[in-house]
């Protein structure tokens, strides 16, 4: 019986262990799409340099989705000769670096466009593939090494063979037999925190594409493939064939289409993971290559130079600097509960367009009613983490807290079409930056909020460099400042076509001018340092804040022009420069409205300290009262 049980907990032990371990790879589709001896002269000094990097970046295994070769051969005698020849060449660069491989089928693999329409072309390269790629064989009949799974840790790896034989031709398409594989697979690895399913082509458009068929899977969103992908929780879907990057997420799945082409194109990229338990983090990486000498041949169905060249160097840049990050995402795992951390660049241009609506966060009978405005994830500031450090205020004062959320443009969409939307709350408190917008119905309907309804309103940060468009030059170009026109009573100047083209589709509206809104009007900041923070007077809404005190580093928004109702509360004096001083925070009136402009907050750091959450919770309870 001991030794049952301690054979027992020694084996939960392991497991324990297996599932903690922490997952580094990496994913370079369409690598290389041309036929690429093993040495090619005149590459082998830069794909040293490319597959070393992939070996520090990711060293438990890298991923290809597809498009090794050219290999546009359609006799049997050629394609078995050529694919020996090529294949196990590109095998053993992975080899060389001690790095796996997990390779999905792309269109190349079984002949191009043109080989998938004869099937008895694509039967044949099916048959080298399960024979010379040497990948796992645990998938279904007809697809062995072309559809498979790995396990590692807590991540479920699925690759998918996005071809399927139908007869006459192979469709692009994922059929029965592999589906019904795919959702027991699944079923098996219910304990997986995370899964990456990887295939060659997108599923989820539009695609952004260079030098390729555009090819997608057949049915799209709508077909059966993805439907079950969306059922079994896959997280990510990793894909090529465009050679160009795009992300979108759908249905709850990150569709990653990248990878670029060797030869040709001279801004590459590629993917790098890692997989810890809890979290799933991606990052984009690009750099540049160059090309000279003349074109590689070997490249039959091919015009003169429509063929890689023969000289690959790296660019001076990526020599110097090495591959620069150009978009990341992290995904948390909370006990089964998935969200998006941080997404950054490439990631963050797929949520611009997420349609914005109005959540419940928190229901409180008799409590003021607050409406917090936010687009996410934000470009230059982590509005995620700022809304999570708002709704624990939230919740810990017991404010009736709805949230106003989406991408930036759906946001913007919403706000310029609903024209009452704050009118029912006590609150609404925008945490937005939206400087250089042209989208003015947006800010004619924030402004009416406070001016015509009487909603109170706090601006913090970014929300007071938006809609420069309504009242500074910043926005102008070049020698068109000089034409500029002053509006309003304070110092708010437009540039005439602006004023202009409102007037014509609104003869019945004032101009916005979200300067005016705002109290104190800023269109720039000072270089990032630690604040001095002081009291211009006291107030209740600082009765909890010491009188003097030292942010993190942060920005100094600086005055451009103030209105006559605005009055001081907190002044700020950057460390690094006290000749720079502005006030951080203010009240003032506008319309039938009192409004609030707190600028500090541009790091999360700063909302998780004991002030600056004084100050928000001191000017959300005064304007609620």
């Amino acid at each position: 019986m001991k030794q049952t049980l301690l054979l027992i907990f020694s084996m939960c032990s392991m497991l324990s262990i297996l599932q903690a371990k922490e997952i580094r790879f990496t994913s370079v589709p369409d690598l290389f799409n041309w036929n690429i001896k093993n040495p090619e002269a005149g590459w082998e000094d830069s794909l040293d340099w490319f597959f070393k990097t992939l070996k520090a970046e990711g060293p438990d295994f890298t991923l290809n989705a597809g498009d090794l070769m050219d290999a546009r051969w359609f006799e049997t005698s050629l394609i078995e000769t050529k694919t020996e020849e090529y294949w196990p060449g590109l095998l053993q660069r992975y080899a060389a670096h001690d790095l796996p491989v997990y390779i999905a089928p792309g269109d190349h693999e079984y002949g191009d466009d043109q080989g998938l329409k004869d099937s008895r072309v694509a039967r044949v390269f099916g048959e080298q593939m399960t024979k010379l790629l040497g990948m796992p064989t645990n998938g279904p009949d007809g697809h062995e090494g072309r559809a498979y799974w790995v396990r590692e840790g807590n991540l479920l790896l699925i690759t998918l063979d996005t071809f399927e034989d139908e007869g006459k031709a192979f469709g692009y398409t994922v059929g029965e037999a592999q589906l019904e594989w795919f959702e027991q697979v699944v079923a098996q690895h219910q304990d997986a925190e995370f899964i990456i399913v990887q295939g060659h082509l997108p599923i989820v458009g539009p695609v952004r594409s260079q030098n390729s068929s555009a090819s997608m899977l057949r049915g799209g969103t709508d077909s059966k493939i993805w439907k079950a992908m969306v059922a079994a929780g896959v997280d990510v879907y990793l894909c090529g064939e465009h050679h160009r990057i795009t992300t979108h997420k759908k249905d709850g799945i990150w569709q990653v289409v990248h990878g670029a082409l060797w030869g040709t194109q001279k801004d590459l990229n590629y993917l790098k993971g890692l997989v810890k338990p809890g979290s799933l983090e991606l990052e984009l990486r690009e750099f540049r290559v160059d090309y000279s000498g003349g074109y590689i041949q070997d490249h039959p169905h091919r015009e003169a130079k429509n063929k890689p060249r023969e000289i690959v160097t790296l660019s001076e840049e990526t020599m110097t600097k090495g591959p620069k990050s150009s978009g990341t995402l992290v995904i948390q795992n909370n006990g089964g509960i998935k969200k998006d951390r941080v997404v950054k660049g490439w990631f963050a241009r797929a949520l611009n367009a997420v349609p914005a609506k109005i959540e419940t966060f928190r229901e409180v009978d008799g409590a003021p009613k607050v409406l917090y405005v936010t687009h996410e994830p934000g470009t230059y500031h982590d509005y995620i983490g700022q809304r999570e450090e708002f709704e624990k205020l939230a919740s810990e004062n017991a404010w009736n807290t709805d949230i106003l959320s989406g991408g930036f443009d759906g946001l913007l969409d919403y706000l310029s079409k609903q024209a009452d939307f704050a009118k029912s709350y006590d609150v609404v408190i925008y945490n937005v930056c939206m400087a250089n917008t042209k989208n003015l119905e947006a800010a004619y309907n924030m402004i009416r909020q406070t001016k015509e309804h009487g909603v109170d309103t706090l601006l913090i940060h970014g929300a007071l460099h938006t809609f420069w468009h309504t009242f500074s030059e910043r926005v102008v170009k070049g020698s068109e400042k000089k034409n500029v026109i002053e509006i309003g009573e304070a110092g708010a100047v437009v540039h005439p076509s602006v004023l202009e083209d409102w007037e014509r589709k609104h003869p019945n509206k004032e101009f916005p001018i979200w300067g005016d809104l705002c109290g104190i009007a800023s269109h720039y900041h000072v270089q990032v340092s630690p604040i001095y923070v002081s009291k211009a007077k006291e107030h209740v809404v600082v009765d909890g804040v010491a009188s003097k005190y030292k942010t993190g580093n942060d920005e100094l928004y600086m005055q451009y022009y103030r209105t006559k109702a605005a009055e001081d509360i907190l002044f700020g004096e950057m460390a690094r420069d006290p000749s720079k001083k502005a006030t951080i925070l203010w009240e003032s009136e506008y319309g039938k409205g009192r409004v609030m402009g707190f600028t500090l907050g541009h790091f999360t750091h700063e909302w998780k300290t004991a002030n600056f959450r004084s100050v928000l919770r001191g000017c959300i309870e005064y304007l609620a009262h």
